[in-house]
């Protein structure tokens, strides 16, 4: 008489586990022993199904209650609800427990969760498991906004997904609607678990405006010294300040450069573009005014 998997070890939990421990201890299986990630390795496919059969059984309270009382008595019964199981006394295979109870052999050499097992056939009354309802989005979703000032260094975003800390890192120069994909880490509904997609969003801030690789920006400028010439203090797009060399006789709306300070790209980096924003004094005196008057002649 064949014995079956005990799901209980395929997951390496206790009897005990709650559904946040299976959960968890599923979760990191899957991710081990993923056949993406182990494509040497004939093997793991199979153990990938072992665990996601296990989880299937045991994520569902019903199921598991289920299981539980098969793994100790497999004969102490009908089925519940009765399905056509098995008398008490009445002689039979686990296995063929196991394929009226799960739909198939549940890791018995059957077709699996959700199989027809060796008969071919669904037993009567059979629902497809949830890795079959294709049509449920199991992808989870997350937006990280960045300030002009993260965007310009890069770094990492963090957050929490069921308990667990997420580090997703990002490019200096990330672009807005940057996208990463976290394989296993989206919704579970039985032994199907999606993928976690995390958007990054950057936008203009009032003082800064992304052109490509250069960076816009305004500064205000006294009419005089537009006019003589002056050394003007600018915010830089990372942080910081910037001196900027301001000719004499430079006009409203003229855009200055400063190389270098634009947004990173790879070896490579834009430019910051200065518009000047003339001013014109409203707190002259009398002799200043006049002064004025003989220069312009």
């Amino acid at each position: 008489m064949s014995q079956p998997i005990d799901y209980y070890k395929v997951l390496g939990v206790p009897e005990t586990a709650d559904a946040d421990a299976i959960k968890k201890a599923y979760r990191t299986l899957a991710r081990t022993h993923h056949p993406d990630r182990n494509p040497d390795d004939p093997k793991a496919e199979d153990r990938f199904k072992e665990v996601q059969e296990a989880y299937g059984v045991l994520s569902d309270a019903k199921k598991r209650q289920q299981y539980d009382r098969l793994r100790r008595n497999p004969f102490a019964g009908s089925m519940p609800g009765g399905g056509g199981g098995f008398q008490q006394g009445q002689p039979g295979d686990i296995s063929d427990l196991f394929e009226q109870f799960f739909g198939g052999g549940a890791g018995m050499g059957g077709a699996g969760m959700g199989g027809a097992g060796r008969s071919g056939r669904r037993p009567p009354g059979f629902q497809s498991p949830p890795h079959e309802l294709h049509a449920v989005d199991l992808d989870d979703k997350r937006t990280v906004k960045l300030s002009f000032e993260r965007m310009m260094k890069g770094g990492e975003a963090t957050f929490s997904v069921d308990g667990e800390r997420i580090r997703v890192p990002f490019p200096a120069g990330v672009k807005d609607g940057y996208r990463v994909r976290i394989k296993a880490r989206g919704k579970t509904i039985g032994p199907r678990t999606g993928d976690l997609y995390v958007t990054f969003r950057t936008s203009d801030e009032g003082r800064f405006r992304r052109d490509g690789m250069n960076v816009h920006t305004t500064l205000d400028v006294d009419a005089i010294d537009a006019m003589t010439g002056a050394t003007a203090t600018v915010q830089a797009p990372g942080g910081g300040t910037l001196k900027l060399t301001i000719p004499g006789g430079t006009q409203h709306g003229e855009k200055l450069r400063i190389k270098g300070q634009g947004i990173p790209d790879k070896d490579a980096k834009g430019d910051l573009l200065v518009e000047v924003q003339i001013t014109i004094p409203t707190t002259l005196t009398d002799a200043q005014k006049e002064a004025l008057r003989q220069i312009k002649g």
